[in-house]
């Protein structure tokens, strides 16, 4: 699988243009539930991304908001199909 670089969560209210990014998934998820607490409105998962392609999602981690958690962090389908695509270039 390809290394995830980043992982970025969606912004609307203060508007941040791209997000947020943070380098580790822990520290998303605190700058989340900050943003949460603070009533801004931000979108509904964190998403793991590369620097090769950050228009590529890898990984998500979905925010239930019934229950105030995360849930489990999953690999999207694009993940690895796309290893498989970065494999043959670089050989």
């Amino acid at each position: 699988m390809a290394k995830i670089d980043f992982y970025k969560f969606g912004v609307y209210d203060p508007y941040k243009f791209g997000g947020e990014c943070y380098r580790t998934l822990g520290e998303a998820k605190r700058a989340y539930i900050k943003h949460l607490q603070q009533d801004h409105r931000v979108s509904c998962e964190i998403l793991g991304c590369t620097l090769k392609d950050d228009s590529v999602f890898l990984t998500f981690t979905p925010w239930y908001s019934d229950v105030k958690a995360f849930g489990k962090t999953k690999l999207t389908n694009r993940s690895m199909g796309i290893h498989l695509v970065w494999l043959q270039y670089d050989l």
